[in-house]
C-alpha cells in the first residue's frame, strides 16, 4: 500500500470511529480535510453519501452519488446508498430501480429493496422476495419483521401474527416483537379490542402502559373517533413528551376533530423536529389553511430553512405568507 493510500485508509477509519460515536460534525470535517488531498475518490464519495444520510440529508446525497455515477456504477454499496437517498426524498420508483441494479438476497439487500416496495405499496412482490431471503436466513429478525409488516398488508393478520411470534421464540425480549403482538391481537378483536386494552391497562404499568394507551388512541383513530383519540394522544404525550409519533398523532386527531388552531401547535413542533416528513408538512398545511394563518407556515417555513437551506421547496410556503400579508 503506497503512502497515499495508507493516508486514506487511516483518515477514513477515523471518519468511521467518528460516526459510530455519533460525533457526526467532526466526521464531516475530517472528510473536507481529505477530500482536499483526493477530490471524487469512491470511497470519500461513499463514506460522504452515507454521512449525509445519518444527518438525514438526502437531497445532498443524492446529488453527490449522481455526479460520480460514472465511476461508481455497478458499486453494491453506491446503488443501495444512492436507493436510500431517493427514497429519502420521495422518489421510491427511482430508488427501486437503482436496487434492482444489484439484487441479491443477503439480509440488508432484501430489506432495502422490501421497504422501498412498502413505499409503492407493492406488497406481494414484498412478500415474495422476502421469503426467498428467509428460505437462506431463517431467522433473521429484520426479515421476520418485515415478512409480518407484509402478510398483513395482504390481508393475512394471522399470518403476520405467527411471524411475530416467531420472531419472539428467537429473541423472547424483542420489544417491538411484544408490541406487535399486542397489535396484531387487538386488531382481530374488532370491536372488542378496545375493552381488552382498558383491561389489559388496568393490569399493566410503566412504559408498557404508555405503549398499550397508545395503541388505544390509534385504534380510536382507525374508528374514525378522533376526539377521543386526541384526548387519549394528549394523555400518552403527557406521560412521554419527547414521544414524536404520538405528537404527530395528536396533531392528525385534532385537525380530524374539528381543532386545527390546537392541531397547528403539535404539528408545528412535530415540523421544526423533521422538516423533511411529508404526511406533518401536508396536515400542518390544511391546518393553517383552515384557521387562516399562512403568514404562520411561511414563518415556520424560515425556520426550517435556516437549519435545512437545502430544503427548496419550503419556499412555497413562504410565498404564500407573503401574498397572504399584501
Amino acid at each position: 500500500m503506497d503512502a497515499k493510500a495508507s493516508f486514506l485508509k487511516l483518515r477514513l477509519d477515523e471518519v468511521r470511529r467518528l460516526k459510530s460515536e455519533g460525533r457526526l460534525d467532526e466526521a464531516a470535517r475530517l472528510l473536507e480535510e481529505t477530500w482536499e488531498s483526493a477530490p471524487g475518490h469512491p470511497h470519500l464519495v461513499l463514506s460522504f453519501a452515507g454521512l449525509y444520510l445519518r444527518k438525514k440529508e438526502p437531497e445532498k446525497a443524492v446529488e453527490l452519488l449522481k455526479a460520480h455515477r460514472e465511476k461508481l456504477f455497478g458499486d453494491r454499496i453506491y446503488h443501495n446508498l444512492l436507493a436510500q437517498a431517493l427514497r429519502g426524498v420521495g422518489s421510491p420508483k427511482e430508488a427501486l430501480e437503482e436496487v434492482r441494479l444489484v439484487q441479491g438476497t443477503d439480509p440488508d439487500q432484501a430489506s432495502l429493496t422490501a421497504q422501498i416496495l412498502f413505499d409503492l405499496s407493492e406488497y406481494e412482490e414484498a412478500y415474495a422476495l422476502l421469503k426467498r431471503a428467509l428460505s437462506i436466513h431463517s431467522e433473521h429478525r429484520g426479515l421476520l419483521r418485515l415478512l409480518a409488516r407484509s402478510a398483513e398488508k395482504m390481508g393475512r393478520p394471522d399470518e403476520a401474527l405467527d411471524l411475530i411470534e416467531r420472531l419472539l421464540r428467537i429473541e423472547p425480549t424483542d420489544k417491538f416483537a411484544y408490541k406487535e403482538k399486542i397489535r396484531l391481537k387487538m386488531a382481530g378483536l374488532g370491536a372488542q379490542g378496545a375493552d381488552e386494552l382498558d383491561r389489559l391497562l388496568k393490569l399493566k404499568r410503566g412504559r408498557e402502559n404508555i405503549h398499550l394507551l397508545s395503541l388505544k388512541a390509534k385504534k380510536l383513530y382507525d374508528e374514525k373517533a378522533y376526539e377521543d383519540a386526541a384526548r387519549v394522544f394528549a394523555e400518552v404525550l403527557d406521560r412521554a413528551p419527547q414521544n414524536r409519533y404520538n405528537r404527530c398523532m395528536l396533531g392528525y386527531s385534532l385537525r380530524k376533530s374539528g381543532k386545527p388552531r390546537e392541531a397547528v401547535a403539535h404539528l408545528s413542533i412535530s415540523f421544526l423536529e423533521n422538516p423533511r416528513d411529508r404526511f406533518v408538512r401536508a396536515s400542518l398545511e390544511k391546518s393553517c389553511k383552515e384557521i387562516g394563518d399562512l403568514p404562520r407556515l411561511a414563518d415556520l417555513a424560515r425556520q426550517a430553512l435556516a437549519a435545512h437551506p437545502d430544503l427548496r421547496f419550503l419556499w412555497g410556503w413562504v410565498k404564500m405568507g407573503e401574498k397572504e400579508n399584501e
